[in-house]
C-alpha cells in the first residue's frame, strides 16, 4: 500500500494505527507492514459505480461510497458512545 500511495503524500507513519501499534509484536503493522489493508474493488475500473459481492449477496455501490482500506482485525471497540473530541 506505501508503494502504491507513496507519490500522494502517504508516509510509513500514516501505514500505523495507534491502537495497533499499542499491541506490539502481535501487532498487523509488524506482520503485514501496515495497520490497514487495501479493499481492491474498483482498481483499473472507470465506472461511476460497482457491485461489491458478499456472502448475503450481491449490492451496487457508488464509487463515493466504497470503503477503500480497513483494519485487519475488528480492534476498534465501534460500539461504545464516541467520546467528545479533545481540545
Amino acid at each position: 500500500m506505501l508503494q502504491a500511495f507513496q507519490p500522494y503524500g502517504l508516509s510509513t507513519q500514516s501505514l500505523q494505527c495507534p491502537t495497533d501499534m499499542e499491541r506490539g509484536a502481535k501487532s498487523d503493522y509488524a506482520q503485514y507492514q501496515s495497520s490497514y489493508f487495501w479493499y481492491p474493488y474498483s482498481e483499473d475500473s472507470e465506472d461511476a459505480a460497482i457491485t461489491v459481492y458478499t456472502r448475503r449477496g450481491a449490492y451496487p455501490r457508488k464509487l463515493a461510497r466504497v470503503q477503500l482500506a480497513a483494519d485487519w482485525e475488528g480492534i476498534h471497540l465501534v460500539y461504545l458512545p464516541a467520546q467528545p473530541a479533545m481540545a
